[in-house]
């Protein structure tokens, strides 16, 4: 994720840096950072907080290893999805995606 990707994701999901700071757990002064990175050989935003954004824009605001909540209200979001990991051996490293209709 690029900082101009970043900035984007943020005007689209409608956020102010401070707001945007919140959801992902960080600063504003992070947030002032990744955006205005110009340093593009190095990544400038880890992949922890390029996933966060994708998630939030998601709707998922949070995730207990298996199933993700859809209270934020965020593109797209309309269930909870659980993640049911497989015991089949053959499938271990495989897993199911299950969607729950929100309540």
């Amino acid at each position: 994720m690029t900082p101009e990707n970043f900035y984007s994701w943020r005007k689209a999901m409608g956020l102010k840096r401070k707001e945007a700071a919140a959801l992902l757990g960080t600063n504003k002064h992070v947030i002032c950072t990744y955006e205005k990175s110009t340093d593009h050989k190095k990544k400038a935003i880890p992949k922890a907080v390029e996933l966060a954004c994708y998630a939030l824009s998601r709707g998922v605001s949070e995730f207990d290893g298996r199933t993700a909540k859809n209270s934020f209200n965020g593109l797209g979001a309309s269930e909870d999805i659980e993640m049911v990991i497989t015991k089949d051996p053959i499938r271990s490293d495989r897993a199911k995606i299950l969607t729950k209709s929100s309540k």
